[in-house]
């Protein structure tokens, strides 16, 4: 009977000596950029001089996307949403509507395409939004 009250005793230490397991947050990115980082451009516009673009990738992994169309009145709009990071890809999703893709690379972030590939064409360099200092 002793042996097996040293054995509870035994296992019921151990139990309590382990450390809680901590509740993990899920990860933002495997990221060639730094989360938690703002990047500005303009934008090409269809009918005006551009789209003055910034994006604020927060840490808590929600961001804004701030677009104001310049020479307009009243043309300033905001999306939130949440984003994820996977092979230097930022995923934004914003909820009921179609989200973003960012190439995100030291430095600047690239705006892809609805099947995640880099725009091209002659505008191509104009889908580049570097980060604010």
């Amino acid at each position: 009977m002793k042996k097996i009250t040293v054995l509870v005793a035994a296992i019921l230490l151990a139990a309590c000596s382990k450390p809680a397991p901590t509740e993990e947050k899920p990860a933002l990115a495997d990221q060639t950029a730094a989360v938690g980082e703002i990047y500005t451009g303009i934008l090409p516009a269809a009918d005006g001089p551009g789209i003055k673009t910034t994006v604020a990738l927060l840490p808590d992994g929600t961001f804004t996307w701030t677009s104001e169309y310049l020479e307009k009145a009243d043309g300033v709009f905001e999306d939130k949403g949440t984003y994820t990071v996977e092979n230097g890809v930022a995923t934004l999703t914003i909820p009921q509507q179609e989200g973003y893709y960012l190439k995100l690379s030291p430095g600047q972030a690239t705006l892809l395409d609805q099947d995640r590939q880099p725009i091209t064409g002659e505008l191509a360099e104009q889908y580049i939004l570097k980060k604010a200092n």
